[in-house]
């Protein structure tokens, strides 16, 4: 977990109890382009899938049950293992050897956060995670913002259960005089009601 995400969670604290936040270490990511917005295109992804890839915000699952993120028109995110990030990547430069389909891995990235418990919701939506679009996020749906210039991957999992992709970023903190000169993270710590 980033610093700056760590000082997001402490600028806005929640009186009590309720939540946990984890990284989540074992997930990885790639990120699927599509090189053009052309049917065909589409369609031998779809092929690929074996279904048609999901709409901006939605989440589907491929046939190895790995989520697949809505980004773009273009655009996906799949969450895999990550250890099996470097074998998608291969299986996608496998399949479109043209360069019509191109995955890279993104788990360095991206790392993931998991909130839960049964004040979750409530502290996203303090933080100001939730809402900002007007439209509240359904469960197994997706959202791409920013938070703090901090460009999130929201995705939520059940009605108390989030999963958080934050950027690694080189940032200065002002709220809590931490100043972040590479991407840093704190692996496997579980950081209960912050």
């Amino acid at each position: 977990m980033s610093l700056l995400a760590i000082s997001v969670m402490i600028a806005h604290p929640i009186a009590g109890e309720g939540y946990e936040l984890v990284e989540r270490t074992d997930l990885g990511c790639v990120q699927i382009v599509a090189g053009g917005e052309d049917q065909a295109t589409l369609d031998s992804l779809s092929r690929f899938l074996d279904f048609v890839p999901p709409e901006v915000g939605v989440v589907g699952r491929d046939v190895a049950g790995n989520r697949l993120i809505g980004l773009s028109p273009r655009s996906w995110l799949l969450i895999c293992p990550s250890k099996n990030e470097d074998d998608v990547v291969r299986k996608y430069a496998g399949a479109f050897p043209d360069g019509t389909i191109l995955a890279s891995a993104f788990g360095d990235h991206l790392p993931w956060l998991e909130l839960s418990g049964p004040r979750a919701t409530v502290m996203l939506r303090k933080m100001g995670f939730l809402g900002l679009q007007g439209k509240e996020i359904p469960i197994k749906g997706a959202r791409r913002q920013t938070l703090g210039h901090v460009p999130v991957v929201l995705l939520r999992m059940d009605q108390d259960l989030w999963r958080i992709g934050v950027e690694k970023v080189a940032s200065s903190i002002s709220a809590t005089g931490w100043k972040v000169s590479r991407p840093t993270t704190v692996v496997g710590r579980s950081l209960k009601g912050l």
